[in-house]
């Protein structure tokens, strides 16, 4: 399977589709400042490859807030909105809409809520470009992105041989790996080219443009 064959492409959100590196160390840093606690002690590294709850008592566990961790996800989540529309584009909206002319499905699967995310594409003006856009709140009784990537192919009639997953995490060439279909790595997050290829991606690139 070369690239261009694939029928459906899955996008991974943050790092991939839109760089929300700075918007969510700007949120983090003020909530825990706000509360007593340091986000120096976060690895955003390791947080972005994590579920939001799995995210959160990370987060609460090193940086300490004065709050619960229960308080923590509820401030993060009442402002995460505003700051996702902070995240540009890594992809260029007339990139995704050339894809879709050409015939390509186009989907997302991220750890990300539906609040944050649908408001940024909808604020962006890509919403409508993806069949389907499913985030770690409607997950369901899936526990992780393979076993989601692995259903929206049986719910759209797509072969395994038909379906690029595109990530920027070693997490992301994992999930991909174990639901059996192709993945191309993009260095656009914390994870370099070498680094995504070493896990195990079929395909590496600096960043999906051009590829």
């Amino acid at each position: 399977m070369e690239i261009t064959d694939a029928d459906a492409l899955i996008f991974d959100y943050d790092l991939t589709l839109v760089d929300s590196r700075k918007a969510i160390v700007e949120l983090y840093s003020e909530v825990c400042k706000k509360y007593g606690g340091s986000a120096e002690k976060l690895d955003f590294k390791t947080m972005f490859g994590m579920l939001d709850d799995e995210a959160i008592p990370y987060a609460c566990e090193c940086a300490k807030p004065n709050i619960s961790s229960e308080e923590f996800r509820k401030i993060v989540h009442e402002m995460e909105p505003i700051y996702s529309l902070k995240a540009p584009l890594l992809i260029d909206a007339e990139c995704l809409r050339g894809l879709k002319q050409k015939g390509k499905r186009l989907f997302i699967v991220t750890n990300n809520i539906s609040n944050n995310v649908c408001r940024n594409l909808k604020e962006k003006g890509i919403y409508d470009l993806f069949e389907q856009i499913i985030c770690a709140d409607n997950f369901g009784d899936f526990k992780c992105k393979s076993e989601v990537i692995s259903d929206v192919g049986e719910r759209f009639n797509l072969r395994k041989d038909q379906i690029l997953y595109v990530g920027d995490h070693l997490n992301d060439v994992n999930y991909a790996k174990k639901a059996g279909v192709k993945v191309l790595g993009v260095a656009t997050g914390f994870h370099t080219a070498e680094e995504l290829g070493e896990e195990g991606a079929d395909f590496v690139a600096s960043r999906f443009e051009g590829v």
